[in-house]
């Protein structure tokens, strides 16, 4: 398959503006201006901002467990999002 016919993986739109990305997509500057990106919303261990003079980061240290309480760092999430 010729390189123009690739098909870009991209992440998930959430809403105008807002995507769901994997640590592929966080770390692929080209995507993320083509996105007009500007604030980035890490969730997770062990993960740094990957272009911190490009980009606004926000680190949420949780564990990718199914015990991990997520919903005690919504508010925060939301307010960085959206502010």
């Amino acid at each position: 398959m010729s390189d123009d016919m690739k098909i870009k993986d991209m992440p998930s739109i959430i809403t105008e503006g807002l995507y769901l990305g994997s640590m592929g997509h966080a770390a692929d500057l080209e995507l993320l201006k083509e996105l007009k990106i500007n604030k980035i919303l890490i969730v997770g261990t062990y993960m740094d901002p990957v272009f911190p003079t490009e980009f606004e980061y926000n680190i949420i240290e949780v564990n990718d467990l199914p015990k991990s309480n997520i919903k005690k760092f919504f508010n925060d999430a939301h307010k960085y999002i959206f502010l």
